[in-house]
């Protein structure tokens, strides 16, 4: 965060061997390219993601179209789950938003 001129308390930044950046992006259906002449090393999409008491998935928000309000909700719900030692299991379709083609 520091390196990037951002406040340490606020952001943190994925980091890590170009191979593990892709696998963890690749499970998020995140994009990311290398930027030739920009001023970060890479450019990306946006996903934010609330995780239950599990660590799994409880919903998963596509670009910046949500509000403050709906993240709340979210938090809350995620908040309620139990934790279980279940094992983390595929992002669900309606954690998105989006139905997965069969």
């Amino acid at each position: 965060a520091k390196a990037n001129g951002c406040d340490s308390k606020r952001w943190s930044f994925l980091t890590g061997a170009l191979i593990e950046i892709d696998a963890i992006t690749e499970q998020f259906g995140l994009g990311f390219a290398r930027e030739v002449d920009g001023p970060f090393i890479f450019s990306h999409t946006l996903r934010t993601i609330v995780l239950d008491p599990r660590g799994r998935i409880q919903r998963m928000f596509i670009g910046n179209d949500w509000s403050a309000k709906e993240l709340a909700a979210e938090l809350r719900k995620a908040a309620k789950i139990p934790m279980t030692d279940s094992p983390r299991q595929p992002i669900p379709a309606e954690a998105t938003g989006k139905h997965r083609p069969l």
